[in-house]
């Protein structure tokens, strides 16, 4: 996956985690048929994946300099 589609990705499902918060403290009535529990560990998960979705970009930075230095060439990216 590119760094930019991980980008967008994790910054799409930030606002969707911030528009869900934002329903869910203005409708307390609503509910999830589920346990607690189960519910948390769904949190959890999409929490997860959001923070890996938009910090993974920045931490393959420093790899692909190295190789760059060291004479190789990456093969998925395209050159102009």
């Amino acid at each position: 996956m590119s760094k930019k589609i991980s980008r967008i990705i994790g910054i799409c499902m930030l606002i969707v985690a911030v528009c869900f918060i934002l329903y869910a403290l203005n409708n307390p009535q609503a509910s999830f048929n589920m346990p607690l529990y189960l519910t948390y560990i769904l949190y959890g998960i999409y929490a997860i994946a959001t923070i890996v979705l938009l910090i993974a970009p920045f931490k393959g930075k420093d790899e692909d300099e190295y190789y760059e230095k060291q004479g190789y060439k990456n093969e998925n990216k395209t050159s102009k």
